[in-house]
């Protein structure tokens, strides 16, 4: 039965994948999970800003004070740190890159592993119903 604790809104082309059976039914859970335990702290900026950082190559961006603003709320959440890279007198160039969470946190979306991100993300993933076989 559709209810709203399974229920989460795909794009027409993840819809198609998953009934294809592409996109498997955990990694949907997990992302569901992801999206409602952030959702109240990051919007879909920080959620793309998250991906953006693991995908880096070297995992290490450098920016000014202004550049590391836009990573705040992954960085008070633990899921991201900076540091000074250099100081040039006034110009102080710093870091920023996924903390062990942060990686853990993307790593467990993309697996479908919900064990992982339960441990990650605490006790509001474990009180939202996913046990639903509902499509």
């Amino acid at each position: 039965m559709d209810e709203e604790s399974n229920l989460i809104a795909l794009c027409p082309n993840c819809h198609a994948l998953y009934h294809r059976q592409k996109i498997p039914r955990e990694s949907l859970r997990v992302w569901k999970g992801i999206l409602v335990s952030l959702n109240g702290a990051f919007d879909k900026n920080t959620i793309d800003d998250l991906i953006f950082l693991k995908e880096l190559t070297p995992n290490t961006l450098a920016l000014s004070g202004d550049g590391v603003l836009k990573f705040s709320k992954l960085i008070a959440a633990g899921l991201a740190s900076f540091k000074v890279f250099k100081s040039n007198g006034p110009l102080i160039t710093y870091t920023v890159e996924l903390t062990q969470k942060g990686n853990l946190l993307v790593d467990a979306w993309k697996a479908g592993d919900k064990s992982s991100l339960e441990s990650l993300i605490g006790s509001v993933y474990a009180t939202i119903d996913l046990t639903s076989t509902s499509s």
